[in-house]
Order: structure tokens, then sequence, then C-alpha cells
């Protein structure tokens, strides 16, 4: 089975790269490549179809994602085209050519506002641009390829590991430079750990290796 990985050089990317079962043929991308990965930009949709089509991948699994949320306010262009824009295009391309995506997104499609759990099936209600740019990723699955079983969007939140940049590693490099440390104290998430997140999207994939008709 082949799989197309995009964000390869993310904490979930490499997180995804180290679980990979056997018997998975895997694709791993970024956006700059090297370092024996494929480069694709999410930013360019045309490259995100012609990736489709060029590897017929049995499953597009989209980790890649533009995650800066303050920065997203001042490029939302890019925000959009990243989150948005790239998961119609890999919807689109595997319509024509067949196989299976599995989204990656995120709890930043709500408003926050509830203080429980969300419902999967719960309306979208973002509110910055980064939501509402992985909002609008989701929306475009749904719209193209609709409940006929070739996508699953996997929400997360917080997510952690021992690479990269997240708020675990943060708070520990800032333990180590300051005696007092200032935190905020009225947000609610759920930290999710790659090393498990990895762990579920290969079970997901495993559990559903037959393409549908």
């Amino acid at each position: 089975m082949r799989v197309l990985l995009t964000g390869a050089a993310g904490q979930l990317g490499q997180a995804l790269i180290a679980a990979t079962p056997e018997g998975i043929e895997l694709l791993p991308s970024s956006r700059r490549g090297g370092d024996g990965l494929l480069a694709l930009d999410l930013a360019d949709a045309k490259a995100c179809r012609m990736a489709v089509n060029q590897y017929r991948p049995d499953w597009v699994l989209n980790a890649g994602a533009y995650t800066a949320v303050d920065q997203a306010e001042a490029e939302p262009e890019l925000a959009h085209a990243v989150n948005g824009t790239a998961p119609r295009a890999f919807a689109e391309a595997i319509q024509q050519v067949g196989g299976r995506l599995l989204q990656l997104s995120t709890d930043f499609v709500f408003n926050g506002r509830q203080g429980s759990p969300y419902r999967v099936d719960q309306p979208r209600d973002p509110l910055g641009i980064y939501g509402a740019s992985k909002a609008r990723g989701e929306e475009a699955i749904e719209t193209v390829l609709g409940d006929n079983g070739q996508a699953t969007v996997l929400r997360t939140s917080w997510v952690m590991a021992p690479v990269g940049r997240n708020f675990a590693l943060t708070m520990l490099r800032l333990h180590r430079e300051r005696d007092q440390l200032g935190v905020v104290a009225d947000q609610v998430g759920c930290p999710s750990s790659t090393l498990n997140l990895a762990n579920a999207c290969w079970r997901l994939i495993s559990s559903n290796k037959q393409q549908p008709a």
C-alpha cells in the first residue's frame, strides 16, 4: 500500500515516519524536500494535484499545515492556500484517480466558548484566520468527496512531541532560563502526543486497506 505523506519534516510527520507499519510504501514529502523527502509545496494547488496523479497513492496522509496561529492573521492568503486549498486539490485529484484522504485538522474550527467537549458533527465556528483556514479545508473535502468513504478528517489539539516547536518544549526551555514563569490560565485543551496520534493514523489506514469502488 502506497501512502503519500505531507508535512514529513514536522513533529507529527517525523512520528509518522518512525511508526510506519511494515507493508507501507511511504512517500514522505515536505515543502523544501531533501534528506529523502519529496518536495511538495502545499501552497501550490497544482503541485498537490500533480503529486496524486503522478504517484497514485492509496492514501494521502495530509499532516502538513500552516500552524502559526498568530502569524496567520498577517498571512491569510498563505494560511488559506495551505490549510484550505491544498485539501481541496487532494480531494479533487483523488475523486478522479481513486484513493483515500486522511486530513489532520484542529479544534480551532470551533470557537472554544462551549466549556465542554465538542461533538464531531457540531457546526464549525472558527474565530481567527488559522481556524477559518482549517475549517475551509474540512468543508472542501466534504464538498468534493462527500460521505463516500474516501475521506476521513481527524481533529486534534495541543500537539506535543519530543522534537519541534510545541508548548511542552517551550515550557521546559523557559523553566531552564527563568526563575519564574507566567502562563495564561483561561485556556482548556487536550494535549495530544505525536506518538499516539501517529499510531492512530496508521491504525485507521491499516483498517481501511481496500480502496472504495
